[in-house]
């Protein structure tokens, strides 16, 4: 498996996860965004097209709509990494960086994929790290950190605008509605929160005081307790109205009602530089 070794070349070790880095004067040239979303978003944005993105499961077509049409005419391979990477087939594609700041199973196959090519992983968690950090790693890794300060820039003044031009405060819950079961997103600091703590929402209080189920930042909500997801918005994704209970709980909602697509879920799930401009333009005229 080991594709080749790496004797100094600009490759630095540096804190954080292991993660390996490289230096401006060798800038990686054939990148593998293995990373949920976050990574093929951010290198695309930066100018660094990726030769391998993971396939989305929000479209057919295996590629975000942000990320379709900032890739133009490019189409990357489609990794189906979700649970395991296909280490043979990104050893064929001769990658000289692996980003993987939003890979959860990372940890499991950090030293494999290392004997293929450095592993930018996250600073702390899989997709814990905000979009800032996110965006100021990979720029450093692929050695355009001035283009990270650009795009961060763009994108504070234009989420500034937001801010000075919604109503602030307005409270929201976020739920999956999926094979019966409805889980309800209640940490109040992860990346998801603090994202939409950008827009000027917060976490409704009643559902940040719920206890995390079995899924980590997400709560169990029986159908006889759907009244607790009433707030100010209410974003939902999947399948309301396939039972009797459920459509006439929604219907007494006081809150405003917001179905998300797949899509839609996974920008505010996986927040960067190209699923936020997305969310302002797809999402806040509905708020």
């Amino acid at each position: 498996m080991r594709r080749r070794a790496f004797l100094g070349g600009g490759l630095a070790l540096v804190a954080g996860c292991g993660t390996s880095a490289r230096t401006p004067d060798a800038q990686p040239q054939r990148i593998v965004a293995l990373g949920y979303g976050r990574d093929a978003d951010t290198l695309t944005a930066l100018g660094r097209i990726p030769v391998a993105v993971q396939r989305t499961s929000s479209r057919p077509n295996g590629f975000d709509p942000w990320l379709e049409a900032a890739l133009g005419a490019h189409r990357p391979q489609l990794l189906d990494a979700a649970s395991e990477p296909p280490l043979e087939a990104i050893a064929a594609l001769a990658p000289d960086l692996i980003t993987a700041t939003s890979y959860y199973p990372i940890e499991r196959f950090r030293h494999r994929l290392s004997e293929i090519a450095p592993v930018l992983g996250p600073a702390d968690r899989p997709n814990t790290d905000d979009w800032r950090t996110t965006t100021t790693r990979v720029a450093r890794a692929v050695g355009v950190p001035d283009r990270a300060k650009t795009l961060i820039d763009q994108l504070d003044r234009q989420l500034n605008t937001v801010r000075t031009t919604t109503r602030q405060g307005r409270t929201y819950t976020f739920s999956s509605f999926h094979a019966g079961r409805v889980s309800v997103k209640c940490a109040p600091d992860d990346v998801q929160a603090r994202t939409l703590a950008e827009f000027g929402l917060r976490l409704s209080p009643a559902i940040a005081a719920l206890p995390e189920g079995s899924t980590p930042g997400f709560a169990q909500v029986s159908l006889e307790q759907l009244g607790i997801l009433d707030a100010d918005l209410v974003l939902v994704v999947g399948r309301t109205g396939d039972q009797p209970v459920v459509r006439q709980a929604i219907a007494g909602l006081r809150g405003r009602l917001i179905q998300l697509s797949d899509a839609e879920a996974h920008a505010l799930a996986f927040p960067s530089v190209l699923t936020l401009p997305y969310v302002v333009e797809t999402l806040l005229p509905r708020w």
